[in-house]
Parts: structure tokens; sequence; C-alpha cells
């Protein structure tokens, strides 16, 4: 696996020299340095929803200057917030990895499954399973760092995830996108921070 270094523009908890702190950058948005190769680093947002009528999870992949490259929803298998995250950091990655992909940073604004991921804390025996299954597809590739990222930055991942019913199929987007998401991709792109009702 390859340590990898990044520049941010800021990030919450990080302070920007004597200024005041800042929040602002999903991974997307950051430029990668691995070794020397900066277009080898795709980075992808993630994010589960559910509601009284669906239960889904959405996730858009972003290139080292954070264009969009594709985005992918679908309708979650589980029936937790945690068990759907993590599916979605599953498919996100096995979609990675059949695109030729191998280097990759994942964003998810739910710090319980990026720590189950790390083996940080234990996943939730409904999640054990699909972090196993995460823990494999990561195997596969050839850098992988996963990190939680504030949910005021991930706006296009949680449009995503409220698209699909529960069993869905899973839908792959190619850029360029619909109206909607390519408001969201900009206001993004700009630092407009996304407020969850």
């Amino acid at each position: 696996m390859v340590h990898f270094q990044y520049r941010e523009q800021g990030r919450i908890g990080k302070c920007q020299g004597d200024e005041e702190f800042k929040l602002r950058t999903t991974p997307g948005q950051r430029q990668y340095e691995a070794n020397g190769k900066y277009p080898s680093v795709l980075s992808v947002n993630t994010d589960g929803s559910i509601t009284t009528t669906k239960v889904g999870y959405g996730g858009i992949f972003r290139d080292y200057l954070g264009r969009p490259t594709f985005a992918y929803c679908g309708g979650a298998a589980e029936d937790t917030i945690t068990a759907i995250e993590v599916e979605d950091i599953t498919v996100g990655l096995e979609l990675a990895i059949q695109m030729g992909y191998n280097k990759v940073c994942v964003g998810s604004d739910s710090m319980q499954t990026i720590d189950s991921i790390k083996g940080k804390t234990q996943p939730t025996w409904r999640a054990k399973y699909m972090v196993a299954r995460t823990r494999r597809a990561m195997n596969n590739l050839e850098m992988v760092e996963s990190e939680h990222i504030v949910r005021e930055t991930n706006m296009c991942a949680d449009f995503l995830s409220k698209l699909c019913f529960s069993g869905d199929s899973l839908k792959v987007f190619m850029s360029p996108f619909c109206e909607q998401l390519v408001n969201f991709v900009n206001q993004d792109a700009v630092g407009i921070l996304y407020s969850r009702m």
C-alpha cells in the first residue's frame, strides 16, 4: 500500500496559520500527491439514507482536481444506517476496482463507519459482514485511505442517497450529470455549506 500526502484548503479543526478555523473541503477538493502521479488518485464521497419511504446509498467520484467523474446510487440491502453507510463504501470501492482505478480516498460523514472499517471500533452485528467485504475490496487496491468528513460538505452524496428505494438496483451516472446534481457540484466547488433539515 502506498502512503501519500495531500494539501488541503482548510478543514474543520485545522487552523490556517493563526487565522480562524475553516469549514471547507471534501476529499474531492484536495490535490493529492501519490509518488508524483497526481491523476492516479480518485476520491469518493459516500452517504447512506433512511426515510419513511426510501432506504438507499449514493456516492460521487472526483479526480485529483476535484472534478466529478462519475456517481452512483442504489437501494440498500440493509436497514440500519451504519450498515447502509458501510454498504455504500463497499459498492464505491468495488466500482472503482471494476473501472480500473487502484488508488482511492473514501470520505464518509459517518465517524462510526470509518472507525469500523479502520478497526478502531467493532462494527455492529448487522454491519460486520459488510465491513469484512469492504476490507476485502480495500485489499485489492494499491492505495486506499478512508476518513471522516463533515456533513456540511457532503451534499452531492446526500442527494444521491435519496434517489433510490430499498431493493433498487445500482445506477451509475457518468459526467455530465442531471441539472440538480450539477447545481450541487457547483455549490460544493465554491464552498457553499450544506445544512440538512
